[in-house]
């Protein structure tokens, strides 16, 4: 299914220099190809959800969301979930500056496109491009495909678990807190963690959270 009609393009990106630089980008498209009706743009994830149900059954719907994994509110890969069960089907494209190994996360959320902050223009362009006449597709840059391939093999050498996993997508957080957003005990977390620093031969957490960065697994602060 192709997008025949201008777009109508949201910018969720909390970093005001990036919004601005987003939008630019994409008003310049519209006065170049007019295949953008309008563009807006919002800081946070709350923000971004509430336009987009807003408009949803209006002439004004939103076609198309870019966005910011690091935001204030909530990530942008938890929106993208809530997006989509919320059955909201539009092309959703993550560009952002934070590590570009949770590529595979957003794309599994349901992401069409994904791209980090450090490119090009010109790498942007090609995956709106892309996205705007293949909606149902999905676009990852080569610096985002070679990181994604870095991280399977990385997990894949480590041989974690997918609960062990998923507590390392937790890392940050205290034992309690793990025990509790994964509704297990904290002696499960602690008998987790210990298995992860035997595979990985780590005696730190500081060290799980730079395997969970590398691998991808979590986010990277700006």
């Amino acid at each position: 299914m192709m997008l025949s009609q201008p777009l109508r393009v949201l910018v969720a990106d909390d970093h005001e220099i990036a919004r601005f630089a987003l939008v630019q980008w994409l008003n310049e498209e519209k006065e170049r190809h007019a295949t953008i009706a309008e563009v807006s743009a919002v800081a946070a994830c709350h923000a971004a959800l509430e336009k987009i149900r807003d408009n949803m059954a209006k002439s004004s719907a939103i076609d198309m969301l870019i966005i910011d994994l690091d935001l204030p509110d909530m990530t942008g890969i938890e929106a993208i979930k809530i997006l989509r069960v919320e059955g909201w089907k539009k092309p959703i494209i993550v560009i952002t500056g934070s590590y570009i190994g949770t590529a595979k996360d957003a794309l599994e959320a349901g992401a069409n496109g994904f791209l980090s902050k450090q490119e090009a223009q010109e790498t942007f362009f090609e995956c709106f491009r892309y996205i705007s006449r293949n909606p149902d597709a999905q676009w990852v840059s080569p610096q985002a495909h070679r990181q994604i391939m870095h991280s399977d093999a990385l997990l894949k050498k480590a041989n974690l678990t997918s609960a062990e996993q998923n507590v390392l997508r937790h890392i940050k957080s205290s034992n309690k807190e793990i025990a509790d957003e994964l509704g297990i005990t904290e002696s499960t977390v602690k008998k987790h963690l210990w298995n992860i620093f035997q595979k990985l031969g780590i005696s730190s957490r500081y060290d799980a959270i730079a395997f969970a960065m590398e691998a991808g697994l979590i986010l990277a602060r700006r």
